[in-house]
């Protein structure tokens, strides 16, 4: 995209959010931008030069909201979005009650 390198993995293997284990796989695919998931948790990380990103699950989501993720590459500039939808998951994860006014 643009000249932009975009790789779709599963993500990695062990152990879980094991970043490097991602810059590798980017590296190994001579990608510029690396999208994963397995873990099921919305990341958005930039490790030397490479955009690590993992759109979290609009479905099963693993300690944390329900997400999707919007990716627009316009100009060879990259902008992502994590999108929270739905209600949480569990209360736990409603932070809104928690606040002080």
């Amino acid at each position: 995209a643009e000249d932009l390198r975009i790789g779709l993995v599963h993500g990695e293997v062990y152990p879980r959010a094991d970043t490097q284990q991602l810059l590798y796989l980017a590296r190994q695919l001579d990608a510029d931008i690396l999208v994963s998931g397995h873990s099921h948790q919305p990341k958005i990380e930039q490790i030397e030069g490479i955009l690590l990103l993992n759109p979290g699950s609009p479905i099963v989501p693993r300690l944390a909201d329900r997400t999707v993720m919007l990716l627009e590459i316009n100009k060879k500039e990259v902008d992502v979005e994590i999108i929270k939808i739905g209600a949480p998951v569990c209360s736990a994860l409603d932070f809104d009650k928690y606040k002080r006014d």
